[in-house]
């Protein structure tokens, strides 16, 4: 049914029910968003049209798992060291006209299996590290007679044959190795710019536009990747890929839970999630038989092609709809959604002429004067578009209660997301195989977010978020110390620590989003989300650390996760809560526990003890 029909369609029912205005009571008695709960809830929570659209969404949240983690591969740093003429016999040699400069390799430099043989070398040079040549020195000798040159001849990788990522290409080693993390910052700070960009662009034109514009341009950037010529180059593609690759997977959220009831959007959102992980483990296979990472790009962006089909298949969300006004559309909408989930057209009329108030009807008819409408409508808008915008981020640090929450979310999002990305980006240099690695730590988020969703039903939201952040801190802080005992052992508490973030991941967008009163909401969900992109921006650092300190990333990682842990023991519970409409039902958060007994002590038994 193609746009034009639903339009007409919408535009002749709208018809009928200003005709039937009067000979129906439809004076509401509950606010517009209870009214159009009830109005969803009749046409049924979760019929087969609200399945459909929540399996379109999840599937397109899919190409993102592989988007946000493919410079594990992409990006892949092998062992190395100097190019010498007469060492031929390299697996894989990168030799180029410009003279690379000295810094460390990204990990412990091994040696590769030619670098003893009997090398063709100038007069002048006596030996060689993996980041310079030690030359010999005949006049103004150094204290030990030699002096380090970087590599003349270029570099030699330590790669398997046929394989390539951009570090071998550009030579993003020693000197040029702080290139590498900044693309992957760059990448995240892409994400960072495409969660502000895409709830604005999604609210003024529309939910589906603004996923099909990220879901296409996504790709294409992708696709670029491949072509690119330079480190800038491909830096500045990877940027769009990640603003663009989060608009769809931002507005694929929205739309999935504007679609479907209440009670069902634990469920469906952290299965919405789980798309994400499915593409994470994509990842692995198609890296694993393409060696060569501009392949992998091109394959990975021509997978848009699947896409396509949204265009007619993707619904627009009818809760936009509906507060936009755009009331032929939402009734055009809702008859499909009626007439998909199986209930009668007659039974659907009925339902959508009684959503509609007698004076929305006659405003919508023009039998109401302009001057009638402005007094009666004008008066409720000012009042309800003044408390909207009485609000702003400052106010999330006006009052204390509210401090306290936004300070909380914003490290517990901050920490998430520096593990998360911590442990994902670091698996191709655990040790072990690199692909098995990658496709342990996506494959565990599945668990994680089953475990979620059957530990919500049943326990409170607060113990749930503080043990799961509390095994993330105790498992990364092992690593460390199990590496030099046992590598798997070290890897498979990795893997733990991954697992748990994963479910804490999972938890605090429920937890984020009853902490604040209603007219915070957003805000506050919003900037805790941007809390976590900073996380994913400074994550490649803490692994560029471990290059000077191999122990501390790890550390880092688990010490910030068990102070995640005691942060989150301060704020209340909120399961089975009724969120809050104003910051006066807000709790206050005591961040020493006998302040908050005294303050009981003082209002039961009237006694200054603590």
């Amino acid at each position: 049914m193609n746009v034009n029909r639903l339009r007409y369609r919408g535009f002749a029912l709208w018809g009928e029910i200003c005709a039937d205005t009067f000979s129906r009571d439809m004076s509401p008695s509950a606010s517009g968003n209870e009214r159009y709960e009830e109005l969803m809830r009749q046409v049924g929570e979760f019929g087969r049209f609200q399945k459909k659209q929540f399996l379109l969404m999840a599937l397109s949240c899919v190409p993102n798992g592989y988007f946000a983690l493919i410079m594990v591969f992409v990006g892949r740093s092998p062992k190395f060291e100097c190019f010498h003429p007469g060492n031929d016999s390299a697996g894989n040699i990168t030799a180029t006209d410009a003279l690379p400069v000295t810094f460390p390799t990204t990990e412990s430099y091994v040696p590769s299996s030619t670098s003893n043989q009997s090398l063709s070398l100038p007069p002048s040079y006596d030996t060689y590290d993996n980041c310079g040549v030690f030359e010999n020195i005949t006049s103004n000798r150094t204290s030990n007679g030699t002096d380090e040159k970087s590599c003349p001849f270029g570099y030699v990788y330590d790669f398997e044959e046929g394989r390539s990522s951009i570090v071998t290409e550009w030579d993003l080693v020693c000197d040029r190795a702080w290139i590498l993390p900044l693309i992957t910052m760059l990448y995240m700070s892409g994400v960072l710019v495409g969660s502000l960009m895409g709830g604005s662009l999604s609210d003024r034109f529309g939910r589906k536009p603004t996923f099909l514009f990220g879901t296409l341009f996504m790709f294409v950037f992708l696709g670029l990747c491949g072509v690119s010529t330079s480190p800038q180059m491909f830096a500045g593609f990877l940027f769009c890929a990640g603003a663009t690759g989060f608009i769809n997977y931002l507005t694929a959220f929205t739309i999935s839970a504007e679609i479907i009831s209440t009670k069902d959007r634990v469920v469906t959102g952290t299965l919405t999630v789980g798309g994400f992980a499915i593409g994470y483990m994509i990842l692995p296979v198609f890296a694993y038989y393409i060696g060569n990472w501009r392949v992998l790009c091109y394959v990975l962006a021509s997978l848009g092609v699947v896409f396509i089909p949204y265009i007619w298949l993707a619904s627009e969300s009818p809760r936009w709809l509906f507060t936009r006004g755009r009331r032929e559309e939402f009734i055009a909408l809702f008859m499909k959604i009626a007439e998909t989930n199986g209930l009668g057209k007659d039974k659907a009329k009925s339902l959508i002429q009684n959503f509609f108030s007698a004076e929305d009807s006659m405003q919508e008819c023009g039998l109401l004067s302009e001057n009638e409408i402005k007094k009666k409508d004008e008066p409720d808008r000012v009042v309800i578009r003044s408390k909207q915008e009485s609000f702003t981020y400052i106010d999330l640090f006006r009052t204390g209660v509210v401090r306290s929450r936004t300070l909380t979310m914003w490290f517990t999002w901050f920490v998430c997301s520096v593990v998360y990305y911590g442990v994902a980006f670091n698996t191709s240099n655990m040790g072990g195989n690199p692909y098995i690695n990658c496709f342990v730590a996506a494959a565990v988020e599945i668990p994680a977010y089953a475990m979620v969703i059957g530990l919500l039903k049943w326990r409170g939201r607060k113990p749930i978020l503080i043990s799961t952040l509390l095994v993330a801190g105790l498992s990364c802080s092992a690593v460390p110390y199990l590496k030099q005992i046992n590598q798997d052992m070290a890897i498979t508490f990795a893997m733990i620590g991954k697992l748990s973030v994963s479910g804490a991941f999972g938890i605090i967008f429920i937890v984020c989003s009853e902490l604040f009163p209603t007219l915070m909401r957003s805000m506050g969900v919003g900037s805790s989300s941007m809390a976590a992109r900073v996380g994913g921006m400074v994550a490649p650092y803490i692994l560029y650390l471990g290059k000077t300190y191999p122990s501390a990333p790890y550390l880092i990682m688990g010490l910030l996760s068990l102070c995640a842990a005691i942060t989150n023991t301060l704020l209340p519970e909120t399961k089975d809560a009724v969120l809050p409409e104003k910051i006066e039902d807000l709790e206050p958060i005591h961040f020493l526990p006998c302040v908050k007994l005294k303050k009981l002590r003082k209002r039961k038994l009237e006694s200054n003890l603590c």
